[in-house]
């Protein structure tokens, strides 16, 4: 897996650059199609979304279905914040709501809310990137 640095939106294509080249949209967009695909059968509509540029796809086709308003996208720049958020928007909503984060310490910072969110049996998901190789 590649760290995307840089998105280029044209004409409904996204184009992906990395430290190696150019993505074709076809073969990043495919996998996270599937995966926000998945995500929507089983119920998740609102996502909160700490920025990195590792899942850079993914957001993408968050904001694709935001569009329609299939989809609620928050923006948090600090992942323990937006961990807590997102369990009482889960506790609020009482539906599933996904936390989208990078790898590393980023992924710690959720565990508080992912300890609260199973005593209190709510549903909350993290989405984490991996570390590239």
């Amino acid at each position: 897996m590649v760290s995307i640095r840089n998105i280029i939106w044209e004409n409904n294509d996204v184009f992906l650059s990395a430290g190696c080249g150019v993505i074709e949209p076809s073969v990043a967009g495919k996998e996270w199609k599937e995966g926000v695909s998945r995500c929507l059968e089983r119920g998740i509509r609102e996502y909160v979304v700490c920025s990195g540029s590792r899942f850079s796809p993914l957001v993408i086709e968050l904001l694709r279905y935001a569009d329609s308003d299939d989809v609620t996208v928050w923006s948090h720049f600090e992942e323990r914040a937006a961990s807590f958020f997102a369990l009482g928007r889960s506790r609020s909503l009482e539906a599933p709501v996904a936390v989208v984060t990078t790898s590393g310490t980023a992924v710690g910072e959720l565990y508080p809310a992912m300890i609260e969110a199973l005593y209190q049996r709510v549903p909350l998901l993290s989405i984490t990137a991996d570390r590239p190789k």
